[in-house]
């Protein structure tokens, strides 16, 4: 089972959302990371984001029009974005992730491959919000097609971790002492290893399809976040 978005089924935008987190991360380092099945190839698709509901401000991994995953971070000055060296594909199952070293450090990989550091100094603040498929600033970028496998962690994960996520195996397995959330998506919408609970935008749809793990996750129900 995987969760499918439509933003043309005329019921607005499709996404799952946390408004009110336990935590505000405003700053580096953190990745996120998801498998996607993008229905086709369209201007901006938001997967993952973490931002600010008052202002455009975000930590966002995206699919682009131009066929690239983008690892995106916005502040008050602007936006800047580390793009993918392959090509993403419609009607796919993928694996997409972010990693943001540092404030002047991300990274954008498609299937465990990464792409070129963008090195701009970004720093989003009044970070509030947590969104899947859809960005999480006052801007709007629906995703349509089924995502599932999503996962954020509070360190830059490695790029053999990337790889090792794109070859199948479940986030649980991924520096499990900094992972923070974990949704498969798998007839449900629930943090399987935080407490940043999810709710659905709109009626969920689910579709009989899902990426492939190597190995199924337990439910630890722990957070890494900590207080604010």
């Amino acid at each position: 089972m995987a969760i499918v978005f439509d933003s043309t089924d005329g019921d607005g935008a499709d996404y799952l959302a946390n408004e009110s987190p336990i935590i505000s991360l405003t700053s580096a380092p953190l990745t996120l990371a998801c498998w996607v099945n993008p229905n086709s190839i369209t201007a901006h698709d938001a997967c993952i984001t973490i931002g600010s509901s008052s202002a455009n401000q975000l930590f966002a991994l995206n699919l682009r029009a131009n066929k690239k995953v983008t690892m995106e971070v916005r502040d008050s000055s602007g936006g800047s974005w580390a793009s993918s060296t392959g090509l993403y594909r419609a009607s796919a199952w993928q694996h997409v992730a972010g990693v943001c070293t540092s404030t002047v450090s991300r990274q954008a990989f498609l299937d465990g491959v990464g792409g070129t550091v963008n090195t701009t100094s970004r720093t989003p603040s009044s970070v509030d919000r947590i969104r899947i498929g859809e960005w999480s600033s006052t801007w709007s970028r629906p995703f349509d097609g089924m995502i599932a496998e999503c996962a954020i962690w509070n360190v830059a994960l490695s790029d053999g971790d990337i790889q090792a996520m794109a070859s199948g195996l479940t986030p649980t397995l991924i520096r499990p002492d900094s992972l923070v959330s974990y949704y498969p998506l798998v007839r449900n919408y629930i943090d399987e290893f935080g407490v940043q609970e999810v709710t659905p935008n709109n009626t969920v749809v689910w579709a009989n399809e899902h990426p492939i793990a190597v190995e199924d996750a337990p439910s630890t129900h722990r957070s890494a976040w900590g207080g604010i």
